[in-house]
């Protein structure tokens, strides 16, 4: 499932093997802004996209190039997010960045919309996700759109905020 454009400067597709270097130099820039905050390197920044990319859960957000709708020459990655489907029945958001130059311009919520349709499709009863504890940038974006906090604490040598969205099948 593609995203839905209409009038909009930017599409969310599917990412392809070609996308691997943009996705990743976006996932690099948007988390490197947390490094002095924290002992290690976020998750994001250590992840192995291409398996994510094989496996059909990576999307990305381009801005379009010309007038006429053709896609811009590569580098118009401008964002990123990873869906993967869990034994649970939920959807899991594992990833979900932003190029700096980017941001403020409504693509980290068109990405997070694009997730609930995703899991709406899917059969999905709940959107989950987890962000850094220092990360308090993404923690008060996820409380703006609705997702509810479900708990804290230690995963993976991370100190983590787990988030829930439920998702309406109507």
């Amino acid at each position: 499932m593609d995203g839905e454009q209409g009038e909009r400067p930017w599409r969310i597709r599917t990412a392809a093997e070609r996308d691997r270097e943009g996705l990743e130099a976006v996932v690099m820039e948007a988390f490197s802004v947390y490094l002095p905050r924290m002992d290690r390197k976020p998750y994001p920044m250590l992840d192995d996209y291409g398996a994510y990319i094989r496996a059909g859960q990576a999307f990305v957000l381009e801005e379009d190039g010309g007038a006429h709708g053709e896609v811009a020459p590569q580098g118009s990655i401008r964002g990123c997010i990873v869906l993967v489907p869990d034994a649970d029945g939920a959807l899991s958001l594992e990833v979900l960045a932003v190029s700096g130059d980017a941001q403020g311009r409504g693509y980290g919520r068109a990405l997070v919309d694009f997730a609930l349709r995703r899991a709406k499709t899917l059969g999905c009863r709940r959107l989950k996700l987890y962000t850094n504890a220092v990360m308090t940038e993404a923690q008060a974006f996820y409380d703006r759109l609705g997702f509810t906090e479900m708990r804290r604490g230690q995963d993976a040598g991370y100190r983590r905020v787990f988030y829930e969205f439920e998702v309406g099948q109507g």
